[in-house]
């Protein structure tokens, strides 16, 4: 569903509102030092070019001296890092920071913290939104471990993936082996990498993979635009504040446990920037199983040499995961979990201890401190090897 609504707004809005511009960086240096907490950000660029925003939280609020423990927190689709500070005060970068982490944020290309490249560029030149989660899991995740790893002069870090950012690691350290020693235990909040619908959704998501051969007919390879976002905030006034929160919670299937301060947060971040590619390559991993980019038969012949893409060889994920599930999780269900689980060769798992726990609530529960993330945090102490 969120797929659909995404699409028709990147077709309704790509020719309007195009002199708003927002200074989302402001914004996200402004909140964090706001709730005393210090801020560096780093440009990190990748072998291909792409000047990806990390963004880092070394000590806590009361403390002076970075902090040991390096932490890599990789967001979902069409969000940023600004994803991670919905709850305010109680978010997980300070709760992390507070309890002893030096946490870093990485952002995917494409998104507004990391829409720069050497030498293309994103308005004018197709190029930029080449690219799929592939290239985000086999490049942007690795330059930010090597860059974090060089900056800390540590050996392992901790990683915490949400979603998306779950799907990146285990493609990682599948295609990538050796990034596993690089890890001292990955936490995956709604692990995404195996999906099991019912045939509704199934029928959704062949319509959304035909809007996306629309859009692409009509060259937009840029969804999630400042556009989209500034469209749905002036849409979301508070005449119709109601009216969105209905439907933002048909969209994540729950009943959310949030003040309307949060929901303007999720609102202004939401959706970040992405490539159309990289969309379709969600719809692809929901409905043809763990594989590469699928470029056709013809150009998967001249890509990977076999007319479908080869599966990503989990048995290679040997970095200790814990998998933090929830009954409530439509998107990633119990049992698609348990089917990953049974792939994995070093595996924890932990079901959050509330039926009603959906997908997002990860990130905006008001409860989610003593459901997730304490639990998560007793996990890395008793594994900081």
């Amino acid at each position: 569903m969120f797929t659909i609504l995404l699409l028709s707004l990147c077709i309704l809005t790509n020719n309007v509102l195009t002199n708003y511009i927002e200074d989302s960086k402001l914004v996200l240096k402004d909140v964090i030092k706001q709730y005393g907490y210090p801020l560096e950000e780093h440009e990190i660029i990748t072998s291909d070019g792409y000047i990806l925003t990390t963004h880092r939280i070394k000590h806590g609020k009361n403390g002076n001296i970075t902090n040991k423990n390096p932490i890599l927190l990789g967001h979902g689709l069409g969000v940023t890092s600004e994803i991670f500070l919905a709850l305010g005060n109680t978010s997980l970068p300070y709760y992390l920071a507070d309890n002893g982490y030096d946490v870093w944020m990485m952002n995917a290309r494409g998104n507004y913290f990391s829409r720069n490249h050497t030498h293309l560029n994103p308005d004018t030149d197709k190029r930029f939104w080449n690219f799929r989660i592939d290239e985000i899991a086999c490049i942007d995740l690795p330059t930010n471990i090597d860059y974090i790893l060089n900056i800390t002069e540590e050996k392992a870090l901790f990683y915490i993936g949400h979603s998306q950012g779950t799907t990146t690691f285990f493609m990682l350290t599948s295609a990538m082996p050796e990034y596993n020693k690089k890890i001292k235990l990955s936490v995956s909040m709604g692990p995404s990498v195996y999906y099991i619908f019912n045939e509704n959704v199934y029928d959704l998501l062949t319509l959304g993979g035909q809007l996306l051969n629309i859009i692409e007919g009509l060259n937009i390879l840029e969804l999630g635009n400042d556009m989209i976002r500034t469209f749905l905030r002036e849409m979301c006034t508070k005449q119709f504040e109601a009216r969105c929160v209905e439907m933002f919670e048909f969209v994540a299937n729950a009943e959310f446990k949030f003040d309307t301060k949060i929901f303007h947060w999720v609102l202004r971040t939401t959706p970040s920037g992405l490539s159309i590619y990289q969309f379709r390559q969600s719809i692809q991993l929901a409905t043809s199983g763990f594989r590469y980019y699928d470029y056709g038969g013809k150009g998967n012949l001249k890509k990977y040499n076999s007319r479908r893409p080869p599966e990503f060889n989990l048995t290679n994920s040997r970095a200790l995961s814990a998998l933090f599930y929830s009954d409530g999780d439509w998107i990633t269900s119990p049992e698609a979990v348990r089917v990953l689980g049974k792939n994995l060769p070093n595996v924890i798992n932990y079901k959050v201890p509330l039926k009603e726990f959906t997908h997002f609530d990860f990130l905006i529960h008001l409860d989610v401190i003593k459901l997730v993330y304490l639990p998560m945090i007793n996990l890395m102490k008793k594994y900081n090897i």
